[in-house]
């Protein structure tokens, strides 16, 4: 007669469980746990780089608006850039689709800058306002002197900031964009 196996009584491996060879509830829920893990985990990549998109395309689209600043300023002629620009209260300008930052006081997201300072008078053009981003100070009429009068009427140079500031889909962003403005530009 063939010799048997004897069977050990508390031998967890001898389950009637496992005998059954099936998944039990607690496997079943273990691995929906897991695939809702990964799932999550996945869609949270998925909207990062969606929201990183949509502020690539916003950034974009802000760039090529203060572009369009900047040929309009080119096209506008050189002696009356200033006045048209800043003296006639035309520094701001709105981008389609692009909402202003709630502490914007004109509600517009562009604004055109030049080195001014505010005085009782109105602004004056100056070539002793401190600004890095415009290379400032400098000599704007071409006397080879850094001064603290107003060049509005006698500028050579005229260093400008297109700026775009907005509160979009990716937050709030900016674009800064420099032009140096001369007779021939």
């Amino acid at each position: 007669m063939g010799a048997r196996k004897p069977r050990l009584t508390g031998d967890p491996s001898l389950s009637s469980a496992e005998a059954r060879k099936g998944f039990t509830l607690i496997d079943v829920a273990v691995a929906l746990l897991i695939v809702l893990a990964t799932a999550s985990g996945l869609l949270g990549v998925v909207f990062s780089a969606l929201k990183v998109s949509q502020g690539n395309e916003e950034t974009a689209r802000a760039e090529a608006a203060a572009r369009e600043i900047a040929e309009s300023l080119r096209e506008t002629p050189f002696d009356q850039v200033f006045a048209a620009f800043q003296l006639a209260n035309q520094s701001g300008f709105a981008v389609e689709g692009f909402g202003a930052r709630p502490e914007d006081p004109d509600g517009l997201v562009g604004e055109i800058r030049f080195p001014v300072i505010q005085t009782a008078n109105g602004f004056e053009l100056r070539e002793d306002v401190v600004d890095g981003f415009l290379g400032m100070p400098r000599d704007l009429d071409g006397d080879d002197e850094e001064d603290s009068l107003d060049h509005a009427l006698d500028y050579e140079l005229l260093p400008v900031e297109i700026r775009v500031e907005w509160s979009g889909g990716a937050g709030e962003r900016s674009v800064r964009l420099g032009v140096l403005l001369g007779p021939d530009s």
